[in-house]
């Protein structure tokens, strides 16, 4: 999916893209969380409401998992250093372990900077 880039913005902000006929603003999830791009050749794009807006999180994998495989979260940011603040928590999926993220706290953050 292509982007329109923004001026001026950080490395969080991919750009715009097209969702059914609305703007939406694109952010990498890689860059956000202070790693690599997650906007790669085969990237996906996650969108997500926010209130009465939606906003898109590029990521390099999406799982579907039940709530009862999502432990809590460690008491500090874990090995990965991801504010305690922004997991709903972590847990194993095919033998691979995950983070799963708050993407209202995450979006919370970022329009304050945008």
């Amino acid at each position: 999916m292509p982007f329109t880039r923004l001026p001026g913005t950080g490395d969080e902000v991919c750009g715009l893209i097209g969702v059914r006929s609305r703007v939406v603003t694109a952010f990498d999830l890689g860059a956000v969380l202070g790693g690599e791009s997650a906007a790669v050749e085969d990237h996906r794009v996650l969108v997500v409401e926010y209130g009465e807006r939606i906003a898109a999180f590029v990521v390099e994998e999406v799982i579907a998992v039940a709530p009862s495989e999502v432990k809590a979260p460690p008491r500090k940011g874990g090995r990965i250093g991801i504010d305690r603040h922004l997991m709903l928590g972590t847990g194993e999926f095919e033998g691979s372990a995950f983070t799963a993220l708050d993407s209202d706290q995450l979006l919370d953050r970022l329009l304050i900077l945008t």
